[in-house]
């Protein structure tokens, strides 16, 4: 069952939605999967895990959140 909800974003967010957006994903795919993104980082992170992106060049970083 869906659940429509209204959410009000600041400016710099506002522009990243419509960034990231695109004509075969829309906004609410990218809040979607930003949900299931950070769903993912709590559940790893909770049981003192760490989440890691592997950049072009091969080199590894921490995925840090505020």
């Amino acid at each position: 069952m869906a659940t429509r909800l209204s959410v009000t974003f600041d400016k710099r967010s506002t522009e990243r939605l419509e960034r990231l957006a695109s004509d075969d994903q829309g906004k609410a795919e990218v809040i979607r999967e930003a949900l299931a993104l950070e769903d993912l980082y709590r559940d790893v992170t909770s049981k003192g895990g760490k989440m890691l992106v592997q950049r072009a060049d091969g080199s590894i970083a921490e995925v840090v959140r505020p």
